[in-house]
């Protein structure tokens, strides 16, 4: 009897539900294959199955995952601004745009993400505010003195800066204008969360899924966009994939190619002989 995701579950722990399903595939694929061998003892095939399963699945998991790798996206944004609430000051601005394609990144792709994007992360950020990615000008911390919330445009951020020379210095330049971007830490925790693709020649990252870890007030260019090793090591892969989708296409039209010439080569025999048949016949 095959295993089913939920015993997959069992057998290696940490598996989502797409994760146990090829885990299954796996397995169910080695136990097969085992099985026919002659005197194969079923214990013996079902435990080289999950062992085969498991390394596969922890080979797999572990290149889609590097928690510690962190990417930065900035956005000049027109809706910055400062506005009082209750007597307090704040400072509210679009983070993240949906939809919207942002400035070639290292030279390699544009990028944009989804609506919904960071809906997960947000339920749970507690990450910081601060100026211009430094740490020690935090304006406030999510849950506290700062709030993430998204609609259809994209991710809002709104702060209470503090009582400090930093707080009061970023008003003063929110309000002048001086800070006129925003920009945000993410990072993927799978880079299946990012899909490339070509459009008119160019190279996009479409982003479905991110983990928002911070945000900061900013001059718009000040902050390097930077591309994680996740972002390129999948670039890599999908050019390769390219390149061999590209290669296979041209194999295959020169294959047909070859058949075609082939049958046309067949045929002109096949009427040759006819003719000569057809000549022996008059003689």
């Amino acid at each position: 009897m095959p295993w089913t995701p939920e015993q997959a579950k069992k057998k290696m722990e940490g598996m989502d539900d797409a994760q146990a399903a090829e885990w299954c595939k796996i397995a169910n694929g080695v136990l097969e294959s085992e099985m026919k061998k002659p005197g194969m003892d079923k214990s013996k095939a079902e435990g080289m199955a999950i062992a085969t399963a498991n390394k596969m699945m922890k080979e797999k998991m572990g290149k889609r995952s590097d928690p510690a790798e962190v990417e930065c996206r900035t956005w000049k944004t027109e809706e910055l601004r400062v506005f009082d609430d209750g007597g307090k000051p704040k400072i509210r601005g679009l983070a993240v745009p949906y939809g919207q394609s942002s400035e070639l990144i290292q030279g390699m792709f544009r990028e944009k993400f989804l609506p919904g994007a960071f809906a997960d992360s947000l339920k749970t950020a507690r990450g910081f505010v601060n100026v211009e990615h430094d740490k020690r000008s935090k304006l406030g911390r999510f849950g506290k003195e700062a709030t993430a919330t998204e609609d259809g445009r994209g991710v809002w951020v709104e702060v209470t800066p503090p009582n400090t020379r930093v707080g009061q210095d970023t008003l003063e330049e929110a309000r002048s204008g001086m800070l006129d971007a925003m920009s945000i830490e993410f990072r993927l925790s799978d880079p299946r969360d990012a899909e490339f693709h070509r459009h008119n020649g160019e190279l996009f990252r479409t982003i479905k899924k991110a983990e928002l870890v911070g945000v900061a007030l900013t001059s718009y260019p000040a902050y390097p966009q930077t591309a994680g090793t996740i972002a390129v090591r999948s670039l890599e892969e999908w050019r390769q994939a390219e390149d061999e989708a590209a290669k296979a296409a041209q194999q295959a039209l020169e294959a047909a190619e070859r058949e075609k010439a082939e049958r046309a080569a067949i045929a002109e025999n096949a009427h040759l002989r006819a003719r000569l048949d057809l000549a022996a016949v008059e003689i």
